[in-house]
């Protein structure tokens, strides 16, 4: 993924010497003329480093601005600010298209701010930095945990299997482990030593499923042969002694 890294902007530490420095050449030479300063530009200062570092999808059409957070999925339109404004000249200069999403990286935070219609007050992403934006249009694709994730089925030793009652497995932290074999539940328990994972006391229900029932064999058999275990993002394989894929899982959302 390729991405342009900016340069903040100046922060209200600059105004600050500015006046300063005023005021001490005040002191030995005629009075100088005042300054005009725009107050709500101050105010925009100083929320400069306000917030925290956020990911997400920024588009512009129908002269209005919104931002994706990728990790909440929350949809929120944008505060007008200097910043704001960067960022649509960078959506600008990357030559997309209105409602097209461009990946950014922001520091902002969330603030209800008067909306569109008089009278209403809605929540805003407001960001108070742009670090960089990239060329990518969609959002990273989170890791998954071993623990806590529904581990479907698509795999038993290279035989696709992609049915409503696949197989899967969820895993807990505590040690122990439950799932559906395609026919009956299972359960039981598991240690895991790095890339070294052993089942026992794995049970299994007796409900009779005479389409499912030789696809559970397969499954139980190849369970009882696992030693071990590799993740790739979203990609679960379990593996024999000699390395070799058993069941290979994807994680799905629940």
């Amino acid at each position: 993924m390729s991405s342009i890294q900016l340069t903040p902007r100046s922060s209200a530490l600059g105004f600050a010497l500015l006046l300063s420095t005023t005021a001490l050449l005040s002191g030995c030479s005629e009075p100088l003329p005042p300054v005009a300063v725009d107050q709500q530009t101050v105010a925009e200062q100083e929320i400069s480093s306000a917030g925290e570092s956020r990911t997400g999808l920024y588009s512009y059409y129908a002269d209005a601005a919104l931002f994706t957070d990728c990790g909440s999925g929350e949809r929120l339109p944008l505060h007008l600010n200097a910043s704001s404004l960067e960022l649509e000249r960078a959506y600008s200069q990357a030559g997309l298209h209105s409602a097209q999403p461009m990946l950014v990286e922001i520091i902002g935070q969330v603030e209800v701010r008067p909306g569109m219609e008089d009278g209403t007050q809605l929540p805003h992403m407001v960001i108070s930095q742009l670090i960089r934006v990239s060329d990518e249009q969609t959002c990273p694709q989170a890791e998954s945990s071993l623990f806590n994730e529904r581990w479907q089925l698509i795999e038993i030793a290279q035989d696709s299997t992609a049915d409503s009652q696949s197989p899967y497995l969820q895993f807990d932290e505590k040690g122990t482990f439950h799932g559906h074999t395609g026919c009956n539940n299972v359960h039981g328990s598991y240690e895991l030593d790095g890339n070294s994972l052993s089942l026992f006391q794995v049970a299994v229900t007796k409900m009779a499923c005479p389409d499912q029932d030789q696809q559970e064999g397969v499954f139980l058999q190849a369970l009882s042969k696992v030693t071990g275990l590799t993740q790739q993002d979203r990609q679960l394989r379990l593996t024999d002694e000699n390395g070799a894929t058993l069941l290979q899982f994807e994680a799905v959302s629940m």
